[in-house]
């Protein structure tokens, strides 16, 4: 077990993500027993965070990256033997020194040669790495350089950069596409971090995604409490669907796809595995515990993948599978509980299957779709019910209209 010296002449290091699986797994755990070290790795956090707020220039951004890389690699060999004031001393120097020929960078930004091409100082666009699809409601987007949130209307097509953090509050969804065209899909009170176009820091929250079919996704699966200190981190494959999630503490990794590669989820050096249709969840101490998939896994994309019209066949796929047992046997009364949990957005979806499905063997599924929306039901979905309300079956027509009839009262 590291000292409390070892461990902060470490955190430098560690803040740089430049140490060992292993040398990172000793430092987590002995932050979570030393309540002294952890306030001094909570301060350097702290003093990192401004520096960065104030090297934030635009159109240098990189250049400062570089320098500020450098600076901090001088002071690598002379860690050892620092204090924490004289560590932080030096790095204040040293990232002055980087403001300053930042700043120097910053003049010639209007600059131009002989040839009319941009000289030192041309301006650098930011790295896209993904954009917003689609939504049910507002999001909350902040890029890198900005010390607030913006909010994003769903009609809005946004381009994130690289660093870009977007959240979601509790009412609403959304979808993104990678620049490599990986999905993520992010739920309700979620926040992420892009990183990369292959690597999303998921700081709370849910979140699908689906690989790419050339390239993985990374992903980094933090603790609320120490966001910096990741419970875990895992690989979709490319090609596969994963959800990933953390709630009180605790990570889980589900492969929701029996064609999906196996992968792994770390905690520090340590793997675990998770094969296709398994769910493998695990705390900050690494205890594991392992489940099969269930069909009601998707639920909460419902709203989500309603937006479109006509509906896609994903939604029909999704409905078909989560509405079969229903009324069939009582352990799978678990979908219908989480589609009524949905409330009003759950209706949606619902209806909209019923109205786009034609295949005449799946009219019973139609039936049950209208009957669970008919509860659920608001003036959100009255476009949807008066289509449904001339429906060719009798059974379906009437519940639609009865619905629409209710939510005239209610008005």
């Amino acid at each position: 077990m590291r000292s409390c010296q070892q461990t902060r002449e470490r955190l430098s290091e560690w803040l740089d993500n430049e140490t060992s699986a292993a040398d990172a797994t000793e430092i987590h755990q002995h932050l979570r027993n030393c309540p002294q070290c952890q306030q001094e790795w909570e301060s350097l956090q702290s003093l990192d965070r401004d520096l960065k707020a104030t090297l934030q220039l635009d159109g240098v951004d990189e250049r400062i990256s570089t320098i500020r890389r450098v600076a901090q690699d001088q002071l690598k060999s002379r860690r050892t033997g620092f204090d924490t004031i004289s560590r932080r001393v030096a790095l204040l120097a040293a990232l002055a020194a980087a403001i300053l020929v930042a700043l120097f960078v910053f003049r010639g930004l209007d600059h131009t040669t002989a040839d009319g091409k941009a000289g030192l100082g041309e301006s650098i666009e930011p790295m896209i790495v993904a954009r917003l699809v689609k939504a049910t409601g507002d999001v909350q987007v902040m890029n890198p350089g900005n010390q607030h949130w913006d909010s994003i209307q769903p009609s809005t097509l946004v381009s994130l950069e690289k660093g870009a953090r977007l959240r979601t509050d509790d009412s609403v969804l959304c979808e993104l596409q990678t620049v490599d065209d990986g999905k993520i899909r992010v739920d309700r009170s979620c926040e992420v971090v892009f990183r990369d176009q292959s690597e999303i820091e998921l700081i709370r929250g849910k979140i699908w995604c689906l690989a790419p079919e050339k390239n993985s996704l990374d992903i980094e699966i933090n603790s609320s409490a120490s966001p910096n200190i990741p419970i875990a981190t895992m690989t979709c494959p490319s090609g596969s669907e994963f959800q990933c999630g953390v709630q009180d503490d605790v990570a889980s990794c589900q492969s929701l796809s029996p064609t999906n590669s196996k992968t792994e989820m770390w905690v520090g050096s340590t793997a675990c595995s998770v094969g296709p249709g398994e769910s493998v969840s695990i705390d900050s101490k690494q205890n594991v515990q392992r489940n099969p998939e269930s069909e009601s896994t998707k639920i909460w994309q419902l709203p989500l993948l309603a937006i479109h019209s006509p509906i896609d066949d994903e939604l029909r796929l999704v409905m078909q599978k989560l509405l079969a047992p229903i009324g069939m046997t009582k352990a799978m009364h678990f979908n219908e509980q989480q589609i009524r949990a949905l409330g009003p957005a759950g209706a949606i979806p619902l209806l909209a299957y019923a109205a786009t499905e034609s295949d005449a063997s799946h009219l019973n599924l139609r039936r049950t779709a209208v009957s669970l929306a008919r509860d659920l039901a608001d003036e959100s979905a009255i476009d949807l019910l008066t289509k449904l309300a001339s429906d060719p079956d009798a059974s379906i027509s009437k519940q639609a209209a009865e619905t629409l009839n209710r939510i005239a009262r209610d008005q």
